[in-house]
């Protein structure tokens, strides 16, 4: 019973997420509209492996980190296996 209610939890987590992120996306203006990767988190993921995953080395990693953190509405760098991240374009 527990573990239903657990995959309901993260089921309902990852839809919640991914219609606020639909919203924000129609939400930009004008021809700059910026399109976010969605990434699920996985067991022992760090916003530090992430971020290095989709900076290419190019970005300020810990400014990327800080616009994960943003762009999903984190006040702490805590993540959980499952959970779905939107990630921005680099910049």
């Amino acid at each position: 019973m527990k573990v239903m209610a657990g995959i309901l939890i993260v089921v309902i987590s990852v839809l919640m997420v991914s219609l606020l992120g639909s919203l924000a996306l129609g939400a930009s203006a004008g021809g700059d509209e910026e399109v976010c990767l969605e990434y699920i988190v996985k067991p022992g993921d760090t916003l530090w492996t992430i971020a290095r995953k989709h900076t290419a080395g190019k970005s300020d990693i810990r400014r990327y980190i800080y616009d994960i953190k943003d762009i999903n509405g984190m006040k702490e760098p805590d993540l959980r296996p499952g959970q779905v991240l939107l990630i921005p374009p680099e910049r």
